[in-house]
Order: structure tokens, then sequence, then C-alpha cells
């Protein structure tokens, strides 16, 4: 099992669908839900963190949706996908002053991969006559037992507006993988300079991700994820320049 922070637009879109579905803006004193993503391996049994650092009495409820991504980086939510269970230790809890709530679950499907969020919902003391709600998602990514292959990524550099570029990965098959980062490489296969991208690669899935321009000297975008490395090297067409 491993945990990490979400950087890319896939978890951006979580949270701004999250706020605008709740009508609010997060106080800077804000209700957390920790980790925004988990991942496991055939089933997942973990954890999530709920804390209210403030000094009122908070109402928290948790739902569960299913969910995909466009190749944009859109998220669109749906119903639970047929065949996947989620189990919660708790659907609905008040978190007192200052305090802190771990809630066990489950999710298990009857064939992997599986992928769900976990909305939780804090209800704020009502101010004058406006009453908000916060939505803050919990992801879980259960991948199947054999990380996806290589063969059946098919990731391409394409140039974008201004100079700058973009990649296309297409996942050719059944399996579930996550880019978990890309950085510009030298010929030489150092390091130059680190993106902080991830996202999900969805089966049979489309995705593009905007990576910028090129630093001097870069030859490839390395990326990484359960499938291993795989270094897409840099087209000669800036400008008709060799680089």
């Amino acid at each position: 099992m491993t945990r990490g922070p979400f950087n890319g637009r896939c978890m951006l879109a979580f949270v701004l669908a999250a706020s605008f579905v709740a009508g609010t803006i997060m106080p800077a004193q804000a209700q957390t839900v920790s980790p925004v993503i988990a991942q496991y391996v055939q089933q997942a049994r973990g954890e999530l963190s709920v804390e209210n650092p403030t000094s009122d009495p908070l109402p928290v409820s948790l739902s569960v949706r299913g969910f995909t991504v466009d190749s944009l980086g859109t998220v669109h939510f749906g119903d639970v996908p047929e065949g996947t269970n989620v189990e919660l230790a708790w659907r609905s809890f008040t978190l007192p002053p200052m305090s802190r709530t771990v809630v066990p679950y489950r999710v298990r499907a009857e064939s992997a991969p599986a992928w769900v969020v976990i909305e939780a919902a804090f209800l704020p003391p009502r101010t004058g006559s406006v009453q908000t709600r916060i939505v803050l998602p919990h992801v879980v990514y259960v991948r199947q037992r054999e990380p996806l292959s290589r063969s059946e990524l098919s990731v391409t550099m394409l140039p974008n507006a201004g100079g700058e570029w973009r990649i296309r990965m297409a996942n050719l098959g059944g399996s579930l993988d996550r880019l978990s980062s890309a950085s510009w490489r030298a010929p030489d296969g150092g390091l130059i300079a680190e993106l902080s991208h991830a996202a999900p690669i969805l089966p049979h899935g489309v995705r593009y991700l905007s990576v910028g321009a090129a630093p001097s000297g870069a030859r490839s975008l390395r990326i990484e994820g359960a499938f291993g490395s795989m270094d897409i090297p840099l087209p000669d067409v800036l400008s008709g320049i060799p680089r």
C-alpha cells in the first residue's frame, strides 16, 4: 500500500468540484480530510482522518461516489460502479471542537481495478441567514495485482501553444495505474527539473497533460508510475532549431 499527495490537475478538479457543489469558499481555519488519495492492490482496507480545527462542534456526513476523468482532466461523478462495495465504520458523526477522528473503511470489488471517492461533508454553524456546506474528497484507487504493462501504455509528446508541450497518454488495456511523477531529463538521463504532475491512468482511457516549456538542455520527459519509468524523447520541432 502506498499513499501520497495528489498534485495534478485531476485532484484540483476534485477540490473545485467539491467547492462548487458546496457553494462556499473554505475558511483559513479549514476542516481537513487526509490523506487526499490512497492506493491499494486488489482490495482496500484503510482509514481516513477528519479534522475540526475550529472552536465549534461540527456535524460530518460521509458519502461514496464513483467517478471518471476525461481526456482533459475534468472529473465526472456518478454512482458507485456495480460490483464495488464500500464499507464505512461511520456514515455520520459530530466532531468536537479542536478534534480529529479516524474513520476505517474497506473497498472490495468483484474484480480489480476499481476507484471511488469518499466525500466528507462538513456543516459549520450558520452565519446569519447563510448556511455553508464544505465537501472534501478522499480518493481511493484499488489496482489490479499486476501493474500496468508498459506495452499497453502509449505516450506521445505534442507541441502546445507558445512553445510549450503536452503529453498524450493512452492506456490500451484494462489495467489501472497512476502517473506519480514527471521530470525533464538531459541526454545522459540526468535530472534537469521535476514537475508536480500526477494523474490517474484509467483503463482504456486517454489523458492529455500540459508540461510547459522544455528547459534548456532537456532531451526527454521521464514519467513514472507502478509501470516503472518511461522516457519520451523531445521532438526537434521548435522553430526548426535542432535541440
